[in-house]
């Protein structure tokens, strides 16, 4: 199969496309059957959302390491404050409150 590139050249160099006639390919990445509707389209894609957010965390360390000792909260801190000053955010709301 020959190589082609899109138009706004987010493939890399070389990559194939492939091609379907059948409708299928898009549906077996979502987990749809063909012909799902689209609120069955909208809940896959949240889902996979979820779990891109979930690889983004776990497979950065210092951001796996925050999640597993302050959960959700530690990363919400960690995005206002940096991920460096969520330990010391932490240990001054105990001293202080």
């Amino acid at each position: 199969m020959a190589s082609a590139s899109n138009a706004s050249g987010s493939e890399p160099p070389n990559s194939e496309r492939k091609f379907s006639t059948s409708g299928e390919s898009l549906y077996q990445i979502l987990g749809l059957e063909k012909g799902a509707s689209s609120e069955q389209v909208k809940k896959a894609y949240r889902k996979i959302k979820e779990l891109n957010r979930a690889n983004h965390v776990l497979s950065d360390e210092k951001r796996k390491a925050i999640y597993d000792k302050y959960g959700s909260v530690g990363l919400q801190i960690a995005s206002q404050i940096g991920e460096d000053n969520v330990t010391t955010y932490f240990m001054l709301d105990n001293v202080c409150c």
